[in-house]
């Protein structure tokens, strides 16, 4: 399964995020009815899967619900051994900047712009409830996907800084290599939100 976990986020097709509400309560002694906030709640979140012809991700979270809750022996888990903390990033293609892999190379040459993240949700306490059903016919060829549905305990949202959002003419784009990227991200307080790629 080990295979299944590391590619799995390359079969992600579709992803619906969580939204968010507060939940309130009222309160009417006399006159006009005051309302207050008591708490949040958020929305389950759904992601679509692609599934190879060996099933092997469906394997995936089949074993997973069966190892949080088994229909075997009629026993559940402790909370922390099935749940865990998941990331949907948002990619956008062209950053304003460019990077070369070589610093031995002339850094005007070759140089990518990278695409870049714009938008993080960060989701604590994950785990699958639901696995949908896969029709299966005789039918003209289609790709077989599945949707999961997950519960978590909360998330949060971060957007990336906007000076490196900011579209800037080509010529007045900086360019790094991609240890200077690194050295950037990681001094930048929040290395979990500006990622980068090419």
């Amino acid at each position: 399964m080990d295979e299944a976990w590391q590619t799995i986020n390359y079969f992600a097709t579709s992803v619906t995020v969580p939204s968010r509400a507060m939940t309130t309560s009222e309160i009417n002694n006399f006159g006009m009815i005051r309302r207050f906030a008591t708490g949040q709640t958020a929305s389950e979140i759904t992601i679509s899967f692609m599934v190879t012809k060996d099933q092997r991700h469906r394997m995936f979270f089949e074993n997973w619900i069966n190892a949080a809750a088994s229909d075997s022996d009629n026993t559940v888990a402790f909370y922390d051994q099935y749940v865990t903390d998941m990331s949907v990033i948002k990619w956008e293609h062209g950053a304003n900047f460019r990077v070369t892999k070589d610093e031995s190379e002339s850094k005007t040459k070759g140089a990518l712009n990278p695409s870049q993240s714009t938008a993080v949700w960060k989701i604590y306490g994950a785990f699958p409830t639901n696995i949908s059903t896969i029709s299966f016919d005789n039918e003209q060829l289609n790709l077989v996907q599945m949707d999961v549905q997950f519960y978590f305990e909360r998330y949060r949202f971060d957007q990336v800084s906007r000076a490196t959002l900011k579209a800037k003419p080509f010529k007045q784009q900086s360019i790094f290599t991609l240890d200077e990227i690194e050295t950037k991200v990681a001094g930048s307080g929040n290395p979990d939100v500006q990622r980068f790629t090419i």
